[in-house]
């Protein structure tokens, strides 16, 4: 009599509970910004050997390890590599043969094995085009690394991104400044188009990270250019608030200003002139009528690319809070003390704002609002 051997089916996971287990944290999972989600159903993951899962690479085609259930440890950063192969491919256009996935990168006499995550070329399939360095979502520290990668591999352009958050360097090579932009080239496309695109209002991300933001402004321009850092930042808020509105209520088709453009000059003009001055005009009594930007033409082009695809204008509380946010993130624990700025924690202003549970015809009044954070939690 023969034996026929069953072997039983193993249960089928969800990809998306195993991404919850390998990012840590299911709000991580939903707040990759970075991808639409369309690219994040396309990630499949499935278990190769007992408790180990993997995911198939788009470029390398073999199947690559993401997460051990029994050790609890996985690859947070290879699963963003590989949602990256797919936006580059899907949504980007760029043929698989243009991308090579952890190539060694020479510095001087020293070469690194597999230091560049993915590294994108140009239509010769030989000369480096754009150079990226991907980390996992917790990653915060960005471009040192990837300037260096730029250097050694005379790269035009680079994307540092945790799948969250994301920057990008262009080196119009061999010229030596850096400068950055919001997004990279399509496959038919040049990085001149992209200063020659336009944007509309109805097009601007509502979800974003705003600390992360103003930390690469600090880090990238701000923190060496002399200028009062709490002052700039909300100069460039107040003409980004002021350009959202005219484009939501007054402008044709909603165009957007707020953006970089190719000449330096131009950016600032636009911004400074136009924006930021027609901001003093609509909104008075805040900035003094002569304020300008301080930041010089080529500072502020850096900055620009953080803030021209966020809006800050909303319906909801989230909008509502982006001052606050940024007026508490710029405000560090030591100098708190010295201006004399002290913040009450939003727990505790929810709690006293249920309490007193205002009414549609009563009066708020906060003298000493710092951030406005009592008088924005009342308005809901």
């Amino acid at each position: 009599m023969s034996h026929i051997k069953y072997e039983i089916p193993k249960e089928k996971i969800d990809t998306g509970e195993i991404l919850d287990l390998v990012f840590k944290d299911s709000f991580v999972k939903h707040g990759l910004q970075e991808f639409s989600k369309d690219i994040l159903k396309r990630i499949d993951a499935f278990e190769k050997t007992d408790g180990k899962f993997y995911v198939r690479c788009l470029k390398r085609s073999k199947d690559i390890f993401i997460y051990d259930k029994n050790k609890k440890v996985g690859k947070p950063e290879e699963v963003i590599r590989q949602l990256w192969l797919l936006k580059l491919t899907q949504q980007y256009k760029y043929p698989l043969d243009r991308i090579e996935v952890e190539k060694s990168v020479q510095f001087g006499r020293e070469v690194r094995e597999k230091a560049a995550d993915i590294v994108l070329y140009k239509e010769d399939k030989i000369t480096p085009y754009i150079i990226f360095e991907l980390k996992q979502p917790i990653a915060k520290k960005a471009e040192e690394q990837l300037k260096s990668y730029l250097s050694a591999e005379g790269a035009e352009g680079g994307v540092w991104s945790n799948g969250i958050q994301k920057f990008i360097l262009y080196r119009p090579y061999p010229k030596e400044y850096l400068t950055t932009l919001s997004d990279i080239p399509n496959v038919n496309q040049t990085w001149d188009d992209l200063f020659e695109e336009k944007r509309t209002y109805d097009k601007l991300k509502d979800k974003f990270d705003l600390s992360f933001i103003i930390s690469r402004l600090e880090e990238m321009v701000l923190a060496q250019a002399g200028v009062n850092v709490f002052e700039e930042v909300f100069k460039l808020i107040y003409a980004k608030l002021y350009d959202e509105d005219q484009a939501k209520n007054i402008r044709s088709k909603g165009e957007v200003l707020f953006r970089q453009y190719k000449d330096p000059k131009k950016t600032y003009t636009i911004i400074n002139d136009q924006l930021f001055k027609g901001a003093i005009k609509e909104w008075p009594n805040i900035f003094n009528p002569l304020s300008k930007l301080d930041l010089s033409p080529e500072q502020l082009q850096i900055c620009v690319p953080f803030l021209e695809g966020v809006k800050f204008f909303g319906s909801g509380r989230e909008e509502l809070e982006i001052i606050d946010r940024a007026f508490e993130h710029l405000i560090a624990e030591v100098s708190r003390g010295q201006k004399g700025q002290y913040f009450t924690p939003r727990n505790v202003i929810k709690m006293c704002v249920k309490m007193i549970n205002p009414k549609e015809n009563e009066y708020i009044v906060d003298p000493a609002c710092g951030s406005g954070g009592f008088l924005l939690h009342t308005m809901y």
